[in-house]
């Protein structure tokens, strides 16, 4: 291992659309969802390799994520356990992904780790691709999709990553993030109980119109969440905001995840302003998507 103390931007996900197929034999659910990565809102990691062996130390910009359960400490624990290294490290999360969000804040954090200490293997000793892909998937379903870093399809519990045939268009979006906690598991046994109660997902609040056929993702069915009936139940303020986001000019919108964070879709700079003003009315948080230069507005 080097010494070298590094700085990493970890990124954050958005589900252009998710769906819950069912309940498998191993108590795991069934997905299928397409995941787009997106560089903000992002965690920042601080690594500083100390000497010798002698685990992981942690520490947390939000004091109350710095316990045992944190998935770094798993996430590390699984390395060793397949490269029989314990590289001494200490590592300060820098939280920039609101926690409970549904953007995958934690599992790019473990993703950006486990890259981390296998790029600072020696090179005969480094894990190959399918093991580290194996070592991810043992830790959290959405890891394996941030080891890869493209829009991609996830299937399976989430371990199963294909490769897209295409990006997103990302100009004109925005990831609108109010102050509200969705806890997965959760949301999760909701469904489960709903499902159940119901001849299966209900409809998706997801408009359909052949004016935005060139779009990527922004038209029909792929665009939708199926958690979407269940949060928005427990969760009527959600379903208000996503109500309003279309009302003031979006042409799709979908939950992140469980939640609570959505993406918003806007076909024009206008339509993106009104957007920006509510949202800053309100105080809520928000971050922005346009590689169109000309719009003038907030861009990663």
């Amino acid at each position: 291992m080097t010494r070298e103390s590094f700085v990493i931007r970890t990124g954050a996900k958005i589900n252009i659309c998710l769906e819950i197929l069912g309940v498998r034999g191993d108590g795991l659910h069934e997905l299928r969802s397409l995941f787009a990565p997106v560089a903000s809102p992002s965690d920042t990691l601080h690594l500083s390799p100390l000497p010798g062996s002698g685990g992981l130390a942690l520490s947390c910009s939000m004091p109350e994520l710095e316990g045992g359960e944190n998935i770094l400490y798993a996430a590390y624990e699984a390395f060793a356990a397949a490269s029989g290294e314990r590289p001494g490290l200490e590592v300060h999360l820098e939280k920039g992904v609101p926690p409970g969000s549904g953007l995958g804040g934690a599992s790019a954090d473990a993703a950006a780790l486990l890259l981390y200490l296998n790029d600072r293997l020696p090179g005969g000793s480094r894990l190959d691709s399918p093991t580290l892909l194996s070592v991810a998937a043992s830790i959290g379903s959405d890891v394996p999709f941030f080891l890869l870093g493209q829009t991609a399809w996830v299937t399976g519990a989430g371990e199963e990553v294909t490769v897209a045939g295409a990006d997103p268009r990302l100009d004109g979006l925005v990831i609108v993030c109010p102050d509200i906690v969705v806890s997965t598991a959760w949301a999760y046994r909701e469904f489960d109980r709903w499902a159940g109660s119901r001849e299966g997902p209900g409809k998706s609040l997801t408009r359909s119109s052949k004016a935005f056929k060139d779009s990527f993702c922004s038209s029909g069915q792929l665009w939708r969440n199926d958690f979407e009936p269940v949060v928005f139940r427990s969760h009527p303020e959600l379903r208000s905001l996503k109500y309003t986001l279309y009302r003031i000019g979006a042409r799709a919108v979908a939950l992140n995840g469980s939640g609570s964070s959505m993406t918003a879709l806007f076909g024009s700079k206008e339509a993106l302003k009104r957007c920006q003003s509510f949202l800053e009315q309100n105080s809520i948080s928000h971050f922005f998507a346009a590689s169109n230069s000309d719009w003038g507005v907030a861009k990663w």
